[in-house]
């Protein structure tokens, strides 16, 4: 087991005193909550809650990354093909994001996807 606020946890434990201790929330606040993200959103013919939006958000943003990757990586062996490929893929990943936070009214977090070195290639010139 782990410890709340560790491995890139983003929760945090702080003390509660049973019946001393006010509540963030009310109970219709909680019963709120739960009723946006349960309503959530219909994408690419699937429904999703808030909460699996983020993940789907996140997914995303990784293979963004791997892409970014892949493409650096065939810059540096003068594979043209692979360049062009994995350009692709990171063009149509990056409008699925957009689409999905559009879509969704989820926020957006362009930061997640830098990598350092990446520069976006024009495929059409590569050809």
């Amino acid at each position: 087991r782990r410890s709340i606020s560790q491995y890139n946890c983003y929760h945090y434990p702080f003390d509660i005193v049973l019946g001393v201790s006010k509540p963030n929330y009310s109970d219709e606040q909680l019963q709120k909550i739960i009723d946006d993200n349960e309503k959530g959103f219909d994408f690419d013919g699937k429904h999703y809650t808030n909460y699996q939006g983020t993940q789907l958000q996140r997914k995303l943003e990784t293979e963004i990354r791997k892409q970014k990757d892949i493409q650096i990586a065939a810059k540096s062996a003068g594979n043209k093909q692979l360049i062009g490929e994995s350009q692709l893929k990171i063009t149509q990943l990056t409008r699925k994001y957009k689409r999905l936070s559009q879509i969704s009214g989820l926020p957006t977090k362009m930061e997640r996807m830098r990598v350092s070195g990446y520069r976006r290639v024009s495929v059409a010139k590569m050809k």
